[in-house]
């Protein structure tokens, strides 16, 4: 039995393909770049506090922005940029103008203060980010029997949503059971197959479709327009949730607790919206009116052309 536990860079489809027997694969591209840089508190400092004014994380349309702490004082700063936004790939590969977009960001800003923290890396770049599917079987015949991909070599999704490790443990236990339940080859592998569609396919849709909203966001603050504006009674009704969801989240233990369920896939996508009561206290939300739902979901920071102009300035002086 060979398990093909070798990432999203695994050889193995090279080698299907070059035996007559290539890999059919769903890509779909985030269309984002993904930059990182390193901090540690200088000594006596610790992490600043947060608040809605202050978020260590969000969305600004034209970036995605988050703080990831780590152990002794050490964090990670993460800035994610569509790919059409040419300006801002050339300053966030720029240590010292990373630094500046972040003191432009009011939820980044206390923590890369260079009074109470220095960093301790370059800005670096992940780039080719997509959502992926890899099909072992064709038509009812598996390429290849005795041999199983798990975790990244099978499907992976954007790394911003911080699921791989997770995907990769389910389907790890997933390809377990097949092992104790069945010894015929092909059944093993058509077997395996079905249960990571049923088990995995609702996760990798639901990144999908983040993905999705996340270029449609970015492209609407390109060309000026707002991303809250859509066409049809549907949309609009699915935005009026969302935003409800969102601001219920924040406010209600119960809806919070549901919603991290989902996010750190302990249950399928929306699994937790089954319950009743949440779904009563969305529905409450909803019906205080979108308008306010919407300003809370709003994250404080500069507009695409503010930050262009700022970040201009700072070249300049």
């Amino acid at each position: 039995i060979v398990i093909d536990a070798g990432g999203r860079n695994s050889k193995f489809k090279q080698w299907f393909r070059l035996a007559g027997a290539p890999v059919v694969s769903e890509q779909n591209s985030a269309e984002i770049v993904y930059y990182t840089r390193h901090y540690q508190f200088l000594p006596g400092n610790e992490e600043p506090p947060r608040s809605s004014k202050t978020r260590s994380a969000g969305d600004l349309g034209y970036l995605k922005y988050g703080v990831f702490p780590g152990d002794s004082g050490h964090f990670a700063v993460i800035i994610c940029v569509p790919l059409h936004e040419k300006n801002l790939h050339s300053y966030v590969k720029d240590g010292e103008d990373f630094d500046r977009i972040c003191s432009h960001i009011p939820g980044l800003k206390p923590w890369v203060d260079s009074t109470l923290s220095k960093a301790t890396t370059a800005s670096f770049g992940m780039g080719n980010i997509k959502t992926v599917w890899n099909h072992f079987v064709k038509n009812g015949t598996p390429l290849a029997l005795n041999y199983f991909a798990i975790g990244d070599a099978a499907l992976y999704t954007n790394p911003l949503y911080g699921r791989g490790c997770s995907t990769g443990i389910i389907h790890s236990h997933l390809l377990n059971r097949v092992f104790k339940n069945h010894d015929d080859p092909v059944e093993r592998a058509l077997v395996f197959d079905q249960w990571t569609e049923r088990e995995l396919r609702p996760i990798f849709k639901a990144s999908l479709n983040e993905d999705k909203n996340g270029i449609k966001r970015a492209k609407a603050v390109l060309e000026g327009r707002s991303s809250n504006r859509t066409r049809g009674f549907k949309s609009q009704l699915g935005l009026a949730f969302g935003d409800a969801l969102a601001r219920a989240s924040q406010e209600q233990i119960h809806v919070l607790r549901g919603a991290l369920k989902t996010f750190n896939l302990m249950e399928k996508p929306g699994e937790f919206l089954k319950d009743w009561r949440i779904r009563l206290t969305i529905l409450r939300y909803m019906l205080m009116g979108r308008n306010k739902n919407a300003s809370n979901r709003i994250v404080p920071g500069p507009t695409r052309t503010e930050m262009l102009a700022l970040m201009e300035d700072d070249k300049a002086a």
